[in-house]
Order: structure tokens, then sequence, then C-alpha cells
């Protein structure tokens, strides 16, 4: 079911007009992973000790910021009762989704990891079909101007699959590619052929925020490895050499393609122009419209929106600020850094989340440079991070061989 709601969200750029509103096909998915849940039983682990302390923090978020509907004078505000019904609703679903599984970090790991080699599969096809017929749009049935396969920018052919923007479509592959290279939930060539082509369809993504993040995301893995896990010296001596292989060759690879990619280094110079459009005008607009005492509970929903002309700021920890205030941001920081430490700590006994901080490590970054708050898969982050430091039924089932 996870798998399934993650191949959803690259399916962003359909979206089907329903009373005056716009549904995407992950509002569907997210719904099933909702219905599905509501037939099972919550683990009762998950409500008490250190795994209740995220479920509290991220409800009072939740509250927090269905709160701020009330003092909002943005127009559009009200969709934004329902995105984060959304997003509370599936992290309460994958907890759920728990007390069906012996083991159910490894199935969320591996249902990731098939998800993702999937995805990457079809958009490969779909970027060669793009290029080889020029065709970068569509219009089928009720879905306008769907984008698929390529998007031309600055001349450059950008991968994007189904996701409309290449950005978000290589944010959905990192996760799927970290999994990967941690060798848990695959082996042998089907795992080196998904990790080929998801790698590929990443670097032909083209996305400035994820290619920085990805080698600092693997080394941050390989670094929480060696320091926290608690596996005998010699199974960590070879999975620290092969993620270690595996980061240096990817590195090299990534260094490489920025060097000879006059169109990469375009991309990143214009993070930093200063125009009233751009990422840094547009921080530099909030900077000027938005008072101190406005920090204190916040514009409410879609008000850093409402500056921007309707635009996005690119920026979640700034929108939260802006909207929900300094009782917002706080609890939004908070639920990110109980992640971090449920991943680190669970590092000691749970060797299958190696790959896990790292993954923070690219969450983080694209919060920093998109404005993704709402996003069901940061719901599917949380929910995993709860997970992390709440008891596994049946550890047997977590395989403990060599990455």
């Amino acid at each position: 079911m996870v798998g399934a709601l993650f191949i959803a969200t690259q399916l962003n750029s359909f979206r089907i007009p329903v009373a005056g509103a716009e549904v995407a096909p992950h509002d569907f998915a997210s719904l099933a992973v909702v219905i599905f849940a509501l037939t099972r039983r919550l683990r009762p682990s998950v409500l008490y000790g250190p795994a209740s302390a995220m479920v509290a923090v991220v409800g009072a978020f939740t509250l927090w910021t269905l709160a701020a509907l009330l003092w909002s004078s943005s127009a559009t505000a009200v969709e934004f009762l329902f995105t984060q019904l959304r997003f509370f609703l599936v992290y309460v679903a994958v907890l759920a989704f728990a007390s069906t599984e012996d083991d159910p970090l490894l199935s969320i790991s591996r249902g990731l990891w098939r998800a993702t080699v999937g995805v990457a599969v079809v958009a490969l096809a779909l970027y060669l079909w793009s290029l080889a017929t020029g065709t970068t749009t569509v219009s089928l049935g009720p879905f306008r101007d769907v984008r698929i396969g390529v998007f031309r920018h600055l001349g450059a052919p950008r991968a994007l699959g189904l996701a409309h923007d290449p950005n978000f479509f290589s944010l959905w592959l990192a996760p799927g590619l970290l999994i990967g290279m941690s060798g848990r939930v695959a082996s042998g060539f089907s795992r080196i052929a998904g990790l080929a082509v998801i790698s590929t369809m990443i670097l032909l993504a083209l996305s400035r925020t994820v290619l920085v993040a990805v080698p600092v995301a693997l080394a941050v893995s390989v670094l929480s490895y060696a320091v926290f896990s608690n596996e005998p010296v010699r199974l960590r001596r070879r999975a620290l050499a092969r993620l270690g292989m595996s980061a240096l060759l990817l590195v090299s690879v990534l260094a490489g393609i920025a060097a000879a990619s006059s169109t990469l280094r375009t991309l990143v110079q214009s993070r930093f122009e200063s125009g009233a459009q751009t990422r840094v005008g547009r921080l530099q607009v909030i900077a000027d419209h938005v008072s101190p005492t406005d920090l204190v509970i916040g514009l409410g929903p879609r008000g850093a929106q409402q500056l921007l002309w309707g635009r996005y700021s690119h920026n979640t920890y700034v929108d939260v600020l802006v909207e929900f205030g300094i009782p917002g941001l706080g609890l939004w920081l908070a639920a990110l850094a109980f992640a971090v430490i449920a991943f680190l700590k669970g590092l000691r006994q749970r060797v299958l989340l190696t790959p896990w901080p790292g993954i923070m490590v690219v969450a983080g970054a694209m919060l920093m440079t998109f404005s993704l708050l709402t996003h069901p898969m940061l719901g599917v982050l949380l929910a995993i991070s709860t997970l992390a430091v709440s008891p596994p039924l049946h550890l047997g089932a977590m395989p403990s061989g060599g990455a």
C-alpha cells in the first residue's frame, strides 16, 4: 500500500477538475491507504514510550495548522484543510499498516525500492520516447496539458517521468536509491540494474538540490551506520566498504556531470539571482512585508503564497514560519528532529534503518528549496521514523547480511 501511494505521488501532473477544484491521483491513493488502515488496528506499542512523543508532536502540529484557518485572510486557505488532513491521515494510516506486518520497516523498504525501480524504468522509456517524438505534453481526456518524459529548460532536456517537475521527480527517486545502496532489500543483478536505472534518471532530471544532497546523504548514511550500528565488526566493515565504494562512484559521476554540463552550471547560478520572480527575490518580498508581530501566530494557511501573487516561496521552513508562526515552526522542527534522532537511535537495533538518516538529509534539503509541507510522502517519512523507535513484532524477519 505504501508503494502504491509512492507511485501515485509521481502522477501529480494528472489532475481532474472536480467541483471547481483539481484532484490529483495521490489524493485518491491517500484515501485508499486511509481506508485500508481503518480495517486494521493501530499497534498499541506506537501509543506509548518514545513513539508517543512523535505522535503527539505531529498531532499538535496538525491541530495548530488547522486552527490557523481561523485567522487566515487567503481566499484559497480552505483548500489547505483537506491537504493537511490528508497529511495527518496518511501518517496515521502508515502506523496502522504496522499492525499487519511482522516487520513493517522491511515491508515498507521493499515496497519503496520496488516502486522506485518501476517508476524509474517507466520514466526512462518516456524520456526516450519524448526525445524521439519531440512530445513534452499530452492531453488525455480530463487531464489537461500533462507533461511527460521530458521538460526542456535552458535548452536541455530534463527527465520528469510523470511528475510535472524534474526536481520533484528526482526527490521521489532519491529514497529508493539510498535504500537500494544499503543492500537490504534486493540482491544480485536486479539490484545492480535497479540502481543503474534510478541513478540514470536522477542525473537526467538535473535537479540542483538532489544532485548535491544525494552524495551528502550517502556520506551521512555511511557515517551513521559506522557510529550507531551494533552489528558485528566484520559485517560493518563489509557494509562500509560497499557503501563507501557506491558513494565514491556516485560522487565521481556527479562531479563529472557537473563539470561538463553548462546547463547545470546555469541552473545553479539561477538560484542566486535576485529578481522579484526568483527564489531569492521571493524571500526578500516576504521579509519586506512580514513584521515580527506577524510571526507570533502567523498569517494563516496560504499567507506566504498570498504575499507572492499566488506563487510559492520555494522554502517550506519560511512557509511554516510565515503562515503558522513561531509555534508552528517549533512543532515542525521538533517533528523533523525527532525523525533524525529516531533513525540514529534505531540503527543500534535495526540495521535496516541505514539509509534513512541520509533520506532525511535529502528531504531536509528539498524543504529548503521547495514548498512541500502537505505532501503525503512527508507523512510517510514521519510515520517511518515513529516506527523506528517502536518495538518490532518480529526482529527475526530482518536480514542481517552485509550491504
